[in-house]
Protein backbone atom coordinates (compact mmCIF):
# COMPACT_ATOMS: atom_id res chain seq x y z
CA UNK A 1 0.00 0.00 0.00
CA UNK A 2 1.49 3.66 -1.12
CA UNK A 3 1.33 6.58 1.22
CA UNK A 4 -1.25 8.72 1.37
CA UNK A 5 -0.75 12.15 -0.51
CA UNK A 6 -2.10 15.43 1.29
CA UNK A 7 -4.79 15.83 -1.83
CA UNK A 8 -6.40 12.26 -0.64
CA UNK A 9 -5.78 13.48 2.74
CA UNK A 10 -8.05 16.71 1.82
CA UNK A 11 -10.71 14.84 0.27
CA UNK A 12 -11.24 12.44 3.23
CA UNK A 13 -11.17 14.75 5.69
CA UNK A 14 -13.43 17.60 3.76
CA UNK A 15 -15.68 14.84 2.71
CA UNK A 16 -16.53 13.85 6.70
CA UNK A 17 -16.75 17.53 7.61
CA UNK A 18 -19.34 17.56 4.95
CA UNK A 19 -21.11 14.69 6.65
CA UNK A 20 -20.63 16.79 10.22
CA UNK A 21 -22.25 19.70 8.70
CA UNK A 22 -24.79 17.44 7.61
CA UNK A 23 -25.46 16.23 11.01
CA UNK A 24 -25.08 19.90 12.51
CA UNK A 25 -28.12 20.89 10.17
CA UNK A 26 -29.81 17.58 11.50
CA UNK A 27 -29.67 18.73 14.86
CA UNK A 28 -30.64 22.12 14.28
CA UNK A 29 -33.70 20.91 12.48
CA UNK A 30 -34.62 18.55 15.37
CA UNK A 31 -34.92 21.35 17.99
CA UNK A 32 -36.65 23.75 15.89
CA UNK A 33 -39.29 20.95 14.78
CA UNK A 34 -39.99 19.72 18.49
CA UNK A 35 -38.98 23.40 19.78
CA UNK A 36 -36.89 22.37 22.34
CA UNK A 37 -34.10 24.75 23.60
CA UNK A 38 -31.44 22.33 24.00
CA UNK A 39 -30.72 18.90 23.81
CA UNK A 40 -30.14 16.37 26.77
CA UNK A 41 -26.99 15.07 27.67
CA UNK A 42 -28.83 11.19 27.32
CA UNK A 43 -30.12 12.25 23.89
CA UNK A 44 -28.25 10.27 21.06
CA UNK A 45 -28.24 13.81 18.82
CA UNK A 46 -25.88 15.27 20.80
CA UNK A 47 -23.66 11.97 21.84
CA UNK A 48 -23.19 10.81 18.37
CA UNK A 49 -22.37 14.47 17.32
CA UNK A 50 -19.15 14.95 19.79
CA UNK A 51 -18.55 11.37 18.51
CA UNK A 52 -18.48 12.16 14.80
CA UNK A 53 -16.44 15.54 16.15
CA UNK A 54 -13.46 13.66 18.10
CA UNK A 55 -13.23 11.04 15.03
CA UNK A 56 -12.56 13.75 12.50
CA UNK A 57 -9.91 15.66 15.03
CA UNK A 58 -8.52 12.04 14.89
CA UNK A 59 -7.36 12.35 11.43
CA UNK A 60 -5.65 15.81 12.03
CA UNK A 61 -1.89 15.45 11.88
CA UNK A 62 0.21 16.29 14.75
CA UNK A 63 0.21 20.11 15.25
CA UNK A 64 -2.59 20.95 13.05
CA UNK A 65 -4.60 23.62 14.50
CA UNK A 66 -7.49 24.45 11.98
CA UNK A 67 -9.40 27.77 12.41
CA UNK A 68 -12.50 27.68 14.98
CA UNK A 69 -11.72 24.20 16.17
CA UNK A 70 -11.80 25.14 19.61
CA UNK A 71 -15.37 27.05 18.64
CA UNK A 72 -16.33 24.09 17.49
CA UNK A 73 -15.38 21.70 20.52
CA UNK A 74 -17.16 24.09 22.87
CA UNK A 75 -20.50 24.33 20.53
CA UNK A 76 -20.59 20.76 20.27
CA UNK A 77 -20.35 20.68 23.81
CA UNK A 78 -23.63 22.80 24.91
CA UNK A 79 -25.65 21.80 22.03
CA UNK A 80 -27.91 24.65 21.95
CA UNK A 81 -29.81 25.61 19.16
CA UNK A 82 -27.94 28.66 18.67
CA UNK A 83 -24.50 26.45 18.72
CA UNK A 84 -25.30 23.96 15.92
CA UNK A 85 -26.31 27.34 13.80
CA UNK A 86 -22.51 28.77 14.58
CA UNK A 87 -21.36 25.11 13.64
CA UNK A 88 -22.98 24.98 10.48
CA UNK A 89 -22.69 28.05 8.99
CA UNK A 90 -19.23 29.12 10.54
CA UNK A 91 -16.87 26.93 12.51
CA UNK A 92 -17.26 23.96 9.56
CA UNK A 93 -16.18 26.34 7.01
CA UNK A 94 -13.29 27.71 8.79
CA UNK A 95 -12.09 24.53 9.25
CA UNK A 96 -12.70 23.27 5.65
CA UNK A 97 -10.79 26.08 4.69
CA UNK A 98 -7.71 25.33 6.86
CA UNK A 99 -7.72 22.06 5.74
CA UNK A 100 -7.05 23.21 1.98
CA UNK A 101 -4.66 25.60 3.00
CA UNK A 102 -2.82 23.09 5.26
CA UNK A 103 0.60 21.62 3.41
CA UNK A 104 0.48 24.16 0.55
CA UNK A 105 4.57 25.23 1.19
CA UNK A 106 5.34 21.43 1.79
CA UNK A 107 4.25 18.35 0.31
CA UNK A 108 3.58 16.08 3.09
CA UNK A 109 1.95 12.40 3.33
CA UNK A 110 -0.52 11.00 6.01
CA UNK A 111 1.04 7.75 7.01
CA UNK A 112 -1.54 4.53 7.53
CA UNK A 113 -4.55 6.77 8.40
CA UNK A 114 -6.86 6.20 5.94
CA UNK A 115 -5.24 2.78 4.87
CA UNK A 116 -8.17 0.84 6.98
CA UNK A 117 -10.14 2.67 4.79
CA UNK A 118 -9.28 1.96 0.99
CA UNK A 119 -11.52 -0.43 -1.13
CA UNK A 120 -10.55 1.32 -4.03
CA UNK A 121 -10.80 5.25 -4.57
CA UNK A 122 -13.10 5.18 -6.98
CA UNK A 123 -15.45 3.55 -5.18
CA UNK A 124 -15.11 5.15 -2.30
CA UNK A 125 -15.44 8.83 -3.57
CA UNK A 126 -19.29 8.01 -3.72
CA UNK A 127 -19.48 6.80 -0.34
CA UNK A 128 -21.04 8.53 2.86
CA UNK A 129 -18.27 8.42 5.66
CA UNK A 130 -20.45 6.22 8.02
CA UNK A 131 -21.07 3.45 5.31
CA UNK A 132 -17.34 3.45 4.45
CA UNK A 133 -16.39 3.22 8.10
CA UNK A 134 -18.89 0.34 8.96
CA UNK A 135 -19.00 -1.85 5.81
CA UNK A 136 -15.57 -1.84 3.89
CA UNK A 137 -13.93 -4.01 6.28
CA UNK A 138 -16.63 -6.65 5.81
CA UNK A 139 -16.36 -6.01 1.50
CA UNK A 140 -12.44 -6.50 2.22
CA UNK A 141 -12.98 -9.80 4.09
CA UNK A 142 -15.55 -11.06 1.79
CA UNK A 143 -18.75 -11.21 4.12
CA UNK A 144 -21.02 -9.30 1.65
CA UNK A 145 -24.20 -10.12 3.22
CA UNK A 146 -22.40 -8.44 6.18
CA UNK A 147 -22.24 -5.22 4.73
CA UNK A 148 -25.24 -4.97 2.98
CA UNK A 149 -26.83 -5.38 6.74
CA UNK A 150 -25.06 -2.67 7.78
CA UNK A 151 -25.16 -0.28 4.95
CA UNK A 152 -29.64 -0.83 5.37
CA UNK A 153 -29.34 -0.71 9.04
CA UNK A 154 -27.39 2.78 9.12
CA UNK A 155 -29.97 4.42 6.81
CA UNK A 156 -33.19 2.81 9.31
CA UNK A 157 -31.29 4.01 12.62
CA UNK A 158 -30.79 7.63 11.15
CA UNK A 159 -34.43 7.70 10.44
CA UNK A 160 -35.28 6.74 13.39
CA UNK A 161 -32.76 8.76 15.24
CA UNK A 162 -34.35 12.38 13.33
CA UNK A 163 -37.63 11.05 13.50
CA UNK A 164 -37.92 9.90 17.25
CA UNK A 165 -39.41 6.76 16.63
CA UNK A 166 -38.95 3.27 17.77
CA UNK A 167 -40.58 1.26 14.81
CA UNK A 168 -38.76 -0.66 12.41
CA UNK A 169 -38.65 -1.51 8.48
CA UNK A 170 -41.67 -0.83 6.16
CA UNK A 171 -43.54 0.86 8.93
CA UNK A 172 -41.11 2.98 9.92
CA UNK A 173 -40.71 4.22 6.28
CA UNK A 174 -44.47 4.89 5.61
CA UNK A 175 -45.10 6.31 9.19
CA UNK A 176 -42.77 9.14 9.31
CA UNK A 177 -41.20 9.96 5.33
CA UNK A 178 -43.16 12.70 3.73
CA UNK A 179 -43.37 15.68 2.62
CA UNK A 180 -45.00 17.96 5.27
CA UNK A 181 -43.46 19.78 8.00
CA UNK A 182 -41.67 17.75 10.47
CA UNK A 183 -41.67 14.65 8.32
CA UNK A 184 -38.66 12.86 7.08
CA UNK A 185 -37.63 13.69 3.87
CA UNK A 186 -34.89 13.51 0.58
CA UNK A 187 -35.22 16.91 -0.29
CA UNK A 188 -36.81 20.35 1.10
CA UNK A 189 -40.04 19.18 -0.38
CA UNK A 190 -40.82 23.54 -1.23
CA UNK A 191 -42.12 22.28 -4.67
CA UNK A 192 -43.30 20.03 -6.69
CA UNK A 193 -39.99 18.49 -8.26
CA UNK A 194 -38.73 18.61 -4.66
CA UNK A 195 -41.62 16.60 -3.17
CA UNK A 196 -41.14 14.01 -6.25
CA UNK A 197 -37.45 13.81 -5.09
CA UNK A 198 -38.57 12.59 -1.86
CA UNK A 199 -41.18 10.05 -2.86
CA UNK A 200 -39.66 8.42 -5.38
CA UNK A 201 -36.40 8.08 -2.87
CA UNK A 202 -39.12 6.97 -0.02
CA UNK A 203 -39.99 4.31 -2.49
CA UNK A 204 -36.21 2.89 -3.16
CA UNK A 205 -35.57 3.07 0.52
CA UNK A 206 -38.70 0.88 1.05
CA UNK A 207 -37.03 -1.27 -1.78
CA UNK A 208 -33.80 -1.86 -0.24
CA UNK A 209 -35.61 -3.33 3.13
CA UNK A 210 -37.91 -5.45 1.44
CA UNK A 211 -35.56 -6.73 -1.39
CA UNK A 212 -32.30 -6.95 0.44
CA UNK A 213 -32.45 -6.13 4.29
CA UNK A 214 -35.06 -8.76 4.88
CA UNK A 215 -33.85 -11.69 2.70
CA UNK A 216 -30.23 -10.94 4.13
CA UNK A 217 -31.16 -11.00 7.71
CA UNK A 218 -33.00 -14.64 7.03
CA UNK A 219 -29.45 -15.76 5.72
CA UNK A 220 -30.19 -15.43 2.13
CA UNK A 221 -26.48 -14.81 0.63
CA UNK A 222 -26.49 -14.22 -3.09
CA UNK A 223 -25.07 -10.67 -3.96
CA UNK A 224 -21.52 -10.60 -4.88
CA UNK A 225 -19.06 -7.55 -4.12
CA UNK A 226 -20.14 -5.47 -6.88
CA UNK A 227 -23.35 -5.54 -6.09
CA UNK A 228 -23.02 -5.21 -2.24
CA UNK A 229 -21.03 -1.89 -3.36
CA UNK A 230 -23.70 -0.45 -5.64
CA UNK A 231 -26.45 -1.02 -2.21
CA UNK A 232 -23.77 0.95 -0.33
CA UNK A 233 -23.72 3.83 -3.00
CA UNK A 234 -27.62 3.76 -3.03
CA UNK A 235 -27.52 3.92 1.04
CA UNK A 236 -24.63 6.71 0.98
CA UNK A 237 -27.46 8.66 -1.50
CA UNK A 238 -30.45 8.28 0.86
CA UNK A 239 -28.01 8.97 4.36
CA UNK A 240 -26.91 12.17 2.34
CA UNK A 241 -30.21 13.72 1.55
CA UNK A 242 -31.77 12.53 4.92
CA UNK A 243 -33.78 16.13 6.70
CA UNK A 244 -36.47 17.68 8.48
CA UNK A 245 -39.03 19.05 6.59
CA UNK A 246 -39.07 22.44 7.98
CA UNK A 247 -42.08 24.94 7.59
CA UNK A 248 -42.10 27.20 5.15
CA UNK A 249 -40.88 30.99 6.06
CA UNK A 250 -43.86 32.72 5.12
Amino acid sequence: MSKINLDEWQYEVLTRLDGLEQKARHCRQYLVARRLNELEDSSPHKSTFNDSCEQIEGWFPTGFKPNRINDLRRHAHFAMLHDFYDIELHDIPAIKQSVLRYGRKSESFIHDQLKHLRLDSTVTDALHPLIKDSCISSVRKREYRQAGLAAISIVMDEIRRLSDSQEDGDQLIRKVIGTQPGKIAFSGCNNDNAKSVTNGLKQITQGLYKGVRNPASHGWDDFGKLEVVQVMVICSLLLNRLQIVEDPIT
